[in-house]
């Protein structure tokens, strides 16, 4: 599913990592780690297209990332759900709206918007936040709607930067327990 060669990136005289190497299998569970500024985020942003690598390939379903045109690279995205390591979630939108956005973008009918985003924030057991803004809610409740948003699509890739970098051991143990679960579902995270 990834596939990683010889990919290396360096940002002025830095070097964030050099030659790595990696292979992740449809369905596999996969953390990285490291200290902070070793090009974790970095690395997930050249999975998603956003940056270009300074050396070395990516590949994500037989892919080359870094040869599609625009309009390829856009649906590329699309069949990646990702959790940003701030949630980006739009302060101005009600959790409801900040899950339902991306599916505005893909112009479903309303019915069904609705129908999603109330299942998925079932899911995350935000039932009873849909009116909720960002600001309003816990940490660990941001994660899950960040999370809730990644999987609006049902994209068969999840990538989540960092997301129980900020939580206490509970809501961090929560966030794992929901993205092991998407990953028992065959989504490789």
């Amino acid at each position: 599913m990834i596939h990683i060669k010889n990919l290396s990136k360096h940002l002025g005289l830095r070097t964030l990592f050099d030659r790595i190497n990696l292979d992740v299998a449809p369905g596999e569970f996969v953390v990285i780690t490291g200290p902070s500024g070793s090009g974790k985020t970095t690395l997930l942003n050249l999975l998603l297209g956003e940056v270009l690598p300074t050396s070395g390939t990516v590949h994500v379903d037989g892919k080359n990332i870094h040869e599609l045109n625009f309009d390829d690279l856009q649906k590329h995205r699309t069949e990646i759900g990702t959790v940003f390591q701030d949630y980006k979630l739009f302060p101005h939108k009600t959790v409801f709206e900040n899950v339902a956005f991306p599916l505005h973008l893909h112009e479903l009918p309303e019915t069904e918007v609705n129908a999603r985003v109330a299942d998925l924030l079932h899911d995350v057991d935000l039932d009873n936040h849909h009116h909720h803004f960002p600001h309003e809610l816990s940490g660990g409740e941001q994660a899950r709607a960040a999370i809730a948003r990644a999987l609006t699509h049902e994209p068969k890739i999840i990538l989540a930067d960092e997301p129980t970098g900020n939580l206490d051991t509970d809501h961090a143990a929560a966030i794992v327990k929901l993205l092991l679960k998407e990953n028992a579902k065959g989504k490789t995270v």
